[in-house]
């Protein structure tokens, strides 16, 4: 194992011998995690409308041995120049073996390496969808994209917003010692009840949002855009912070285009929380009429009369073109 990682992970408290999760989770069945997926593609197709020629893109992932994102945006978005990056030498061999597209070139690298050498080449759409909680190295990754970012490439980073274990057993003072230890100025903003287990996906996205102002805050050619704010739980809670780092023309036209076309991510600063549904067939049936028609006709009563409220009906309203249907079959 390599002796950085050891390090990192002693100290923020996970696993001392990290795996990669996609050797033990299964990717193709998690409806908000593939709800998200979705969403970023669309958030995507808005930055397309302003005029961003996103087909000649690079884009840089982690795509483990499965490739969900990667098929997406070369399907739906035109992209071919793929960089999918693994540190596990294992994962990485799997990943060259099982890759959809002779297009995706898998690296045995630590993403941030990566970064160093090559986002300054040419436009960029980069998920650093990482399955850790966050850490120093995390945020060493996201201060390094704002000096070498190409104008208008898109940044997203997702992590586990949980309370990490390490954290349970200490006082509120000791927390709060414990974080700015690892985080230092990141975690400037981080209020002690930030730090309760309740609210620590508050704590993850002020430490974000401070890492990614720092790291475009020598940037006088753009404006940084975090308008992907979305967190979701399939098992761990799982929080993406992103957007795009535009000119002035594409930030104006990708703030209208976003408000018509996914309206629930300008409510308002907080992260839009996307929500899981465990519906039957006839049920959702109802919910996709009911979302497309009036608030009172009689499948929403139905609905009601299920146990169904307004909110389930807001977030389907917002939901109904994302979220994925899985079926069983027999041979």
């Amino acid at each position: 194992m390599d002796a950085e990682l050891s390090s990192i992970f002693l100290k923020i408290g996970l696993a001392t011998m990290p795996r990669s999760t996609a050797k033990f989770i299964a990717y193709d069945l998690r409806p908000a995690k593939q709800t998200e997926r979705r969403l970023l593609l669309d958030y995507l197709e808005s930055l397309k409308e302003t005029g961003v020629e996103i087909s000649s893109s690079r884009y840089i992932g982690m795509g483990g041995a499965k490739f969900y994102d990667f098929a997406m945006v070369h399907r739906f978005l035109g992209i071919s120049d793929l960089v999918s990056c693994e540190w596990n030498e294992t994962m990485a061999r799997r990943g060259n073996y099982n890759r959809p597209f002779a297009l995706i070139d898998v690296q045995n690298r630590r993403v941030g390496r990566y970064i160093d050498d090559h986002l300054h080449e040419k436009l960029a759409v980069t998920w650093l969808d990482y399955d850790t909680g966050l850490n120093d190295d995390i945020i060493e990754d996201i201060v390094k994209i704002g000096s070498k970012a190409v104008i208008n490439s898109s940044f997203f980073v997702t992590v586990c917003s949980d309370l990490p274990d390490r954290l349970r057993d200490m006082s509120g003072q000791e927390r709060q010692e414990d974080i700015s230890e690892i985080f230092g100025a990141f975690s400037d903003d981080v209020a002690h009840g930030d730090l309760e287990e309740a609210n620590f996906s508050m704590a993850v996205s002020k430490i974000l949002t401070k890492a990614f102002q720092n790291s475009f805050a020598g940037r006088t050619d753009g404006l940084w855009l975090p308008i992907f704010r979305v967190d979701y739980r399939d098992s761990s809670r799982m929080l993406t912070y992103g957007g795009t780092f535009a000119n002035a023309e594409v930030a104006k036209k990708l703030k209208k285009i976003v408000k018509r076309r996914l309206p629930f991510l300008l409510r308002d600063e907080e992260f839009y929380s996307i929500r899981n549904y465990n519906l039957t067939e006839r049920e959702r049936h109802l919910f996709e009429f009911s979302a497309t028609a009036r608030r009172n006709c009689k499948e929403a009563n139905k609905l009601r009369d299920l146990g169904f409220t307004e909110a389930d009906f807001k977030a389907y309203e917002d939901l109904v073109r994302f979220l994925p249907r899985y079926v069983e079959t027999y041979f």
